[in-house]
């Protein structure tokens, strides 16, 4: 079980600890520095049958593919692919000789990196 709240925030509290230094206990604290001490701080633990219920957000669905697979691998693609063929190259899975400067289809890659690391990585598949 996790800490409560109030027992988490007692060691780095630094924005409600008192002030260290004499010239910053003169200072006023801004409303953000009272407000997130008097929100997070609490006397005791709330008891755990207080705490609130979280109910899920809905969240939208992810599209299939922001780039078309048969578009071209850009530059941050290709710096993934190549390290899925030296992981595979590691692991000792049969990597296929590619020339880095050959255009390579997104769908390819995708297929290829299947292949190659489709054992340890399941959900690629």
């Amino acid at each position: 079980m996790a800490p409560p709240l109030a027992t988490t925030l007692e060691a780095p509290v630094l924005l409600c600890a008192p002030a260290l230094e004499p010239r910053r206990a003169t200072h006023r604290p801004g409303p953000k520095r009272s407000k997130l001490c008097e929100r997070h701080t609490l006397p005791q633990p709330r008891a755990q049958e207080d705490w609130p219920d979280v109910v899920a957000r809905p969240v939208p669905p992810v599209p299939d593919s922001v780039v078309p697979l048969d578009a071209p691998l850009g530059i941050l693609g290709k710096a993934v692919f190549a390290a899925v063929l030296s992981l595979g190259r590691e692991l000792g899975a049969p990597v296929p000789e590619i020339d880095p400067q050959q255009p390579i289809s997104g769908a390819e890659a995708v297929e290829i990196s299947h292949e190659i690391l489709g054992d340890l990585f399941p959900g690629l598949r």
